[in-house]
């Protein structure tokens, strides 16, 4: 005999954002776990772009009371360090977004559903259709 205790979910639970994540790296997780079903490895990936996020966002909250040039240790003018960082780290956050391989939600993926590709190995990109159903 079952009980409502032993009734099956009604779907999986939706992961919970790691330990220290800010708002902006919480809000990038809200939103991709509410959209798509990830594997344990993708979940890791998507922490370090959480956590890519609110380093950017830091830096860049740092760097708005700075100066763009500074001086260096002998006295010439150079780009303040903080830039390259930055262009490093969001370089780094595209690349783990981009190793995910999400699909468009708002070209016609279904919410909750694991991305296109791995639903159908033989699909590399989604490609919408046009309204007469064609592809591009």
């Amino acid at each position: 005999m079952t009980t409502s205790k032993d009734a099956a979910p009604s779907g999986p639970a939706k992961p919970t954002p790691p330990d220290g994540l800010k708002p902006g790296g919480r809000s990038l997780w809200r939103r991709v776990t509410e959209a798509y079903s990830l594997r344990p490895d993708e979940l890791l990936t998507l922490e370090y772009a959480c956590r890519s996020r609110d380093r950017i966002t830091e830096m860049r909250s740092e760097l708005s009371g700075m100066d763009v040039m500074l001086h260096g240790s002998t006295g010439q003018l150079v780009v303040n360090p903080l830039i390259p960082e930055i262009r490093q780290h969001e370089s780094h956050h595209a690349a783990m977004l981009a190793r995910l391989r999400l699909a468009d939600v708002d070209a016609g993926a279904q919410r909750g559903k694991a991305n296109s590709q791995r639903e159908n190995g033989k699909v590399r990109w989604l490609v919408p259709a046009d309204a007469n159903g064609a592809t591009a």
